[in-house]
């Protein structure tokens, strides 16, 4: 569910930003920035819904140190989704 929430936060912003700010449309690289940092932001939060039981734990304890490595590797993601759909 958690990579759900990032794989449709992702299409949404991008559509969001297409559909709402069109004049990003001929700049790609900050339209995709933009909307990275959003879907991330958006999925880490959906995330944080789905795990803020668990937080108390030694589990959660250990989520906490791996927020930064989630953030990259989400961005990571998205950017070679983006890459491959370009094609």
């Amino acid at each position: 569910m958690i990579s759900l929430g990032y794989g449709y936060s992702a299409v949404l912003m991008s559509w969001l930003i297409e559909r709402f700010v069109p004049q990003l449309k001929d700049k790609r690289t900050i339209s995709l920035a933009i909307s990275l940092l959003l879907a991330v932001t958006l999925g880490t939060a959906h995330a944080y819904l789905w795990v803020s039981k668990y937080l108390d734990s030694m589990f959660g304890r250990a989520l906490n140190h791996l927020t930064a490595w989630r953030h990259f590797y989400g961005c990571l993601f998205l950017l070679l989704l983006h890459a491959r759909a370009k094609k």
